[in-house]
């Protein structure tokens, strides 16, 4: 007779003293401790020598999940693969899959990020709001939903520009594990900061005296070339788009007169 679920629950976790084994067809039965711990197994038959595998423990895994994996078992048996390789590459691929700590880690280390002006911000702003709570989740099992926990938190927190801020970092970490393959799911990438939080709000700012000259003594520590640095130091100072300096031509400066002469027929 067919395993089901009323005998298996009249069984589990209770002294038991009945069939060692309980069969249920096709390869698939249930072996039955003395203790009442039941554990589903698969007999098959590979290279012409008789094995037996063993699937899961009934409580952790549902008889219709033991009878699927049965089915995905006899499906490498027709292919001439061995179910017990097939299912142990399964649970090291699963083992091998990188967790979001690892993936924030791996972000963290790249030089283009390590040279970011707030690279220590975002450090510690990423283990407050995601490795510290979810670290250890793999990132390729997580779905929007999911992902959309840890954003969501933030918010409730009382934070939610902080929330999008921190999706927008993390979609670039994601980005990042995308392009070198160490992942397959793109699942957060399907968030927007109106689903979790709110964007910054719009307003005006003006450096003061300091902040222009920090500005401008940092310049001279980057690795622009020296038209770049002062394409940016003349944009400072004139207020003009980038694109309008870069059309001027020689003769719209009046160099005695310290004037931009053609610069506002050019802005119109």
């Amino acid at each position: 007779m067919p395993l089901n679920d009323t005998k298996l629950r009249r069984i589990a976790g209770k002294p038991y003293d009945g069939p060692e084994e309980i069969a249920d067809g096709g390869g698939l039965s249930a072996r039955i401790s003395p203790k009442g711990l039941i554990t589903f197994q698969y007999r098959y038959r590979f290279n012409g020598k008789p094995a037996r595998l063993k699937l899961g423990t009934y409580g952790k895994m549902s008889i219709k999940e033991a009878r699927d994996a049965m089915e995905e078992c006899k499906g490498w048996l027709e292919e001439g693969r061995d179910p017990a390789m097939q299912r142990k590459k399964a649970r090291d691929i699963v083992s091998s899959l990188p967790s979001i700590s690892a993936l924030v880690d791996e972000w963290l280390e790249t030089p283009s990020v390590k040279e970011m002006v707030k690279y220590e911000y975002w450090k510690r702003i990423l283990k407050l709001h995601v490795t510290d709570n979810y670290g250890r989740l793999i990132a390729d099992e997580m779905s929007p939903v999911e992902w959309e926990q840890i954003f969501l938190r933030i918010t409730k927190g009382g934070s939610p520009v902080q929330a999008g801020n921190v999706l927008v970092k993390m979609k670039q970490v994601i980005r990042y594990a995308l392009r070198r393959k160490r992942i397959t799911s793109n699942s957060l990438m399907l968030l927007e900061i109106n689903d979790i939080g709110s964007r910054p709000d719009g307003g005006e700012r003006f450096l003061n005296d300091e902040e222009i000259g920090a500005f401008w003594n940092a310049i001279d520590k980057t690795k622009m070339s020296w038209q770049n640095k002062m394409l940016i130091r003349i944009v400072a100072l004139t207020g003009c788009r980038g694109v309008e300096l870069r059309l001027a031509r020689k003769s719209d400066f009046d160099l005695k007169a310290r004037e931009w002469c053609h610069y506002q027929n050019r802005t119109h």
